[in-house]
């Protein structure tokens, strides 16, 4: 177990209720039942399960090399149904990615598709540090959130991934996700808390992460 809000039996009801609700959407998709003008929202629904199933599983202790094999069977889905407004699961998802191991063709596959659908809005340099380490000069797409991250890259340093961590709890209060482990667990709706970025540029910079490898929401691999 990786964490401790819950227990392992929550965790393996999330981890079996979750690919149900999926194989009903895709079976729902192939009998023609969902409408064709809804069929990317419904698949991109799909993946958004799938990566939430991914989050839960390395909460309970999964295997990394089992989370990367995962990780790689969905990039073509990724790169196909994705929806990229929103710049947060963006970034998770390629952090998810890189850290599971990935295979660097298909780091560089995600980071492709992320950068030909939207560009300037919800990818920037950050996120293709994160998949490929070229580190750009272009402004960040979301400064104000994700500044901290470009100065641990510039300083090439812990200490601001330290402060970015302590924040990073508070800062997403609007998310969905947010304080859903004080929820009913019958809901089910928390997978874990786990802030994958910071440990994205950590293990992409080669640093010391002694630092930091202590926070609560920070995925120790």
């Amino acid at each position: 177990m990786r964490d401790t809000r819950k227990d392992e039996q929550y965790f393996n009801k999330l981890i079996q209720r979750d690919p149900e609700r999926i194989k009903r959407f895709e079976n729902n998709i192939a009998s023609g039942e969902i409408k064709p003008d809804r069929v990317g929202f419904i698949q991109d629904y799909i993946l958004i399960l799938k990566v939430n199933i991914l989050i839960a599983r390395f909460s309970r202790g999964d295997d990394v090399a089992q989370l990367r094999d995962e990780i790689e069977q969905m990039a073509d889905d990724f790169c196909k149904w994705w929806d990229t407004d929103a710049y947060t699961d963006n970034i998770r998802f390629a952090s998810m990615a890189y850290l599971f191991g990935a295979d660097e063709k298909v780091l560089k596959k995600i980071c492709k598709s992320l950068s030909d659908k939207n560009k300037g809005k919800t990818h920037d340099w950050l996120i293709d540090y994160i998949l490929t380490g070229e580190q750009g000069g272009e402004k960040l797409a979301w400064e104000k959130s994700y500044h901290l991250l470009a100065e641990a890259i510039g300083q090439h340093s812990a200490e601001p991934l330290k402060t970015y961590l302590s924040r990073w709890y508070s800062s997403h209060r609007g998310c969905g996700w947010y304080d859903t482990h004080k929820k009913d667990d019958d809901k089910m709706l928390y997978y874990g808390y786990w802030c994958f970025e910071a440990a994205a540029v950590a293990k992409r910079m080669g640093i010391d992460d002694s630092l930091i490898c202590g926070n609560k929401y920070y995925p120790n691999l």
